[in-house]
């Protein structure tokens, strides 16, 4: 009966703190006034379903109505709170001011000296790009913050392109801009996006590199068509840089957990290294690549310098690798052992 009527006299101080009398908060809780003064009495407790809406409407926790007592964590969080959303909205109020306001400024001064309107259609554009790439226009969405924040960037950027294109009087280029942006995009919020996807499992890595191939020929094909270029090599060179990352996803389908996949990555990516000028020679005979090999010996830095600095890294790539290779077969024969202790 005690904490009844310590419990009652905290809900009397609060709603006394508020200015509120019994008949009113019994208004706003859609109770009986009778319910209140029992409350605040100490005779009974108020019902478990009203103690959300007994804590908004006394601005208070659940923890403080629970001890009957001040939370002074708590206060100070949601007073810090409060003023983080008054700044920012007032960072937001003040950014939205100045971004209506350029267009108009613009506006005027494109009819005052041209007499019509020709580059403030690309102003317009950069203006709306760089608003969207604000981090407080996602406020409007209320879930989803990122897939919206995304989709709004790569809009504005795609529009500013478009226009761009019109205003220069040559279109030609936008596609592959469209596609180059994109390409941008699917590499960095690709793992993100994928991680919704839980039925891919270990497919998720060779799906996200699948897709940013995909893209990159994309890329190329627009390319070519603006200019002349050896399309079968650029093929054949993007099919090289993407073969370890390929090749790598493959590996995570069967590898046993992580350390066993960074094992393997690390030596691939130490062989495309190594080989890479090779490989470049053969794709493009005329270029100048030391005649796609590396010299190599070590009593000669001056002149060998390439060819034994790419030695060492695919000597360290290989062992380094096996390393994380082996720790990773020992890691799970070990996780087996102890499982079947168990």
């Amino acid at each position: 009966m005690q904490e009844c009527k310590t419990l009652g006299n905290y809900i009397r101080e609060k709603r006394m703190e508020k200015g509120y009398s019994q008949k009113q908060l019994a208004q706003m809780l859609y109770v009986t006034e009778s319910a209140v003064s029992k409350w605040e009495r100490g005779a009974n407790y108020p019902d478990i379903t009203m103690i959300s809406a007994l804590c908004r409407v006394l601005d208070i926790s659940e923890h403080e109505l629970v001890t009957a007592s001040n939370d002074d964590d708590y206060r100070r969080i949601k007073r810090e709170s409060k003023l983080y959303r008054r700044i920012t909205d007032a960072g937001f109020i003040t950014l939205s001011v100045a971004y209506a306001i350029a267009p108009v400024i613009c506006f005027i001064v494109n009819l005052a000296t041209s007499h019509t309107l020709s580059w403030f259609w690309v102003v317009l554009a950069s203006i709306v790009c760089a608003f969207c790439f604000f981090p407080s226009c996602v406020r409007f969405f209320k879930s989803n913050k990122l897939f919206w924040y995304a989709v709004t960037t790569f809009s504005s950027v795609t529009v500013l392109l478009i226009v761009c294109g019109i205003y220069t009087r040559s279109v030609r280029w936008v596609p592959v801009a469209v596609a180059s942006v994109l390409l941008g995009y699917a590499a960095a919020l690709g793992p993100v996006a994928l991680k919704s996807f839980k039925k891919l499992g270990k497919a998720k890595f060779l799906v996200y590199v699948c897709a940013l191939f995909a893209l990159t020929l994309l890329v190329l094909l627009g390319a070519r068509i603006l200019a002349v270029f050896p399309l079968a090599r650029a093929f054949l060179l993007t099919i090289y840089c993407y073969s370890p990352l390929l090749l790598l996803g493959l590996v995570m389908l069967v590898s046993p957990n992580r350390l066993f996949s960074a094992g393997a990555g690390t030596i691939l990516i130490g062989l495309m290294a190594s080989l890479a000028n090779y490989v470049i020679h053969l794709i493009f005979p005329g270029a100048n690549m030391d005649k796609g090999v590396y010299t190599v010996d070590f009593t000669d830095w001056s002149g060998s310098i390439n060819g034994n600095l790419m030695l060492i890294l695919l000597i360290v790539s290989v062992s380094l690798g096996v390393g994380l290779m082996a720790a990773g077969i020992v890691t799970r024969d070990g996780g087996k052992s102890r499982k079947k202790e168990e």
